[in-house]
């Protein structure tokens, strides 16, 4: 998904890269025609940059004078995004905009807009950061392939990972559906001795992956294979409460009637269904880029009022209990079923000011912004 920036004032000229670029099979965002009603405006920016596989600026002398766009690209750049300035205008940039875009290659459209579009889809194209294979190159359904798991393991260390969306996955051909059974069959081949009540059923998730896309995030590879992931569900405490305490919750019987809406704002609990990358990819830089995205979407849940006062975790593999422990994780029980239950306060458990953090090494202190978004929801709110 590519993020189009624009003056209010350039919208025509901004749809019209959408128009041609969404013809041609590019997937884009652009506000207002994809913001949410009812939801934070700027949150919503901001989550858009932070998952768009790169970042268009429409630019003509309107940007000078926009606050906003200087933002949004100024976001994008800290973000290390593919940044594509699209000419509309022979204009000069401020100084502001040269510090983000004096080493950028622009597109100039301004002499002729067609030409301009032709050379903006050849060049994120073919820009490493944002190419994708084509939808003909990704299977209808996923089998089981035929390989060797020690040459994976070899080859797997020179390969180019990345963060996908639900979005991004679907952009490039693959059904909901496609996307679970991807999802099960790893965690088959992660976990020995997993058994279905703890699984649960690809047509079971493939519900959750389209009704609520921000809870999955996915790691892949250049032929888009997906090689890890994070998942979870907000859980009724009412309905699920009980099985959390008692270990008796098993992933089989989630239902997406039962599960929390996370759409309004307030105190939720979590359940992490996954979060785990496949055997020969598992590196520190991979799995940084899983946690980040992770932190990143729990910054956007609570810029939007949106809080888990609690997570749990069932665990399978004992590699896998020191990467929660490490985080902040602490065992609670075993499950009835395989595994065992972890559980992470995210209530801050102090009212000194000095201290606004959760349990000492938690995921949730690596970001300042989200620390203090949740001080100030439990405690100074309280």
């Amino acid at each position: 998904m590519f993020f189009i920036s624009h003056s209010s004032k350039d919208t025509e000229a901004a749809h019209k890269v959408v128009e041609f670029l969404e013809g041609k099979g590019v997937s884009c965002w652009i506000a207002p025609r994809d913001i949410v009603p009812g939801r934070s405006y700027p949150s919503q920016i901001v989550k858009a940059i932070r998952d768009c596989t790169g970042f268009i600026l429409v630019a003509s002398d309107n940007v000078n004078q926009s606050n906003h766009i200087n933002s949004e690209v100024a976001r994008a750049f800290d973000l290390k995004k593919a940044i594509f300035p699209f000419l509309i205008d022979n204009i000069q940039f401020t100084d502001d905009y040269i510090y983000y875009l004096g080493q950028i290659q622009w597109i100039n459209a301004y002499e002729n807009f067609d030409l301009g579009l032709e050379a903006l889809l050849s060049v994120i194209q073919t820009n490493p950061s944002t190419s994708f294979p084509s939808a003909a190159s990704i299977p209808a359904r996923f089998e089981s392939p035929v390989h060797h798991e020690n040459d994976e393991k070899k080859q797997s260390g020179n390969k180019e990972t990345r963060i996908a969306t639900y979005q991004d996955l679907t952009d490039v051909g693959m059904t909901a559906l496609d996307i679970a059974k991807r999802l099960v069959e790893n965690d088959y081949k992660l976990y020995p001795g997993m058994v279905v009540e703890n699984e649960g059923e690809p047509e079971q998730w493939a519900g959750y992956l389209s009704t609520y896309p921000d809870t999955f995030r996915y790691l892949v590879n250049e032929k888009n294979e997906i090689i890890g992931n994070w998942s979870f569900l907000a859980v009724s405490e009412e309905l699920h409460a009980e099985k959390l305490a008692s270990g008796q919750l098993t992933e089989d019987t989630f239902k997406l009637d039962e599960t929390e809406y996370l759409l309004f704002p307030g105190d939720y609990v979590g359940y992490l269904l996954n979060l785990s990358i496949n055997d020969g990819y598992n590196n520190p830089k991979n799995l940084n880029m899983l946690l980040q995205a992770f932190v990143d979407q729990m910054l956007t849940f609570a810029e939007d009022g949106i809080f888990f006062k609690s997570w749990y975790v069932n665990v399978f593999r004992k590699d896998h209990e020191a990467m929660y422990r490490r985080i902040g994780f602490s065992y609670l029980l075993d499950n009835v079923s395989f595994g065992k239950v972890y559980f992470l306060s995210c209530i801050p458990p102090t009212k000194d000011p000095q201290r606004k953090k959760h349990s000492s090494g938690s995921i949730f202190t690596t970001s300042k912004r989200l620390m203090e978004l949740y001080y100030e929801h439990f405690v100074q709110d309280a």
